[in-house]
């Protein structure tokens, strides 16, 4: 969740300048606030687990993290493969 509700979320603009080998990103806003709910997700699939770990050490991809750190109340993270 976000420390601040209004206006537009910190970074999302930069989450998506992110260069990734991504095959399928998208960025969701949360529509109906609720005091169970999250403001925003990101889903993402990579072709393999080593593509998502490449991602994750990307340095644009670890700055827009850190600021995530700095401004999300909390964050929950779920890495997956079908």
């Amino acid at each position: 969740m976000w420390q601040e509700q209004a206006g537009e979320h910190p970074f999302s603009e930069g989450i998506v300048a992110v260069p990734s080998p991504h095959d399928h990103f998208e960025l969701g806003v949360n529509i109906i606030p609720a005091s169970n709910a999250y403001d925003l997700v990101l889903l993402s699939e990579f072709m393999s687990p080593e593509e998502l770990v490449s991602y994750q050490k990307h340095p644009e991809h670890v700055r827009v993290a850190e600021v995530a750190g700095q401004v999300c109340e909390s964050r929950i993270v779920v890495d997956y493969t079908c």
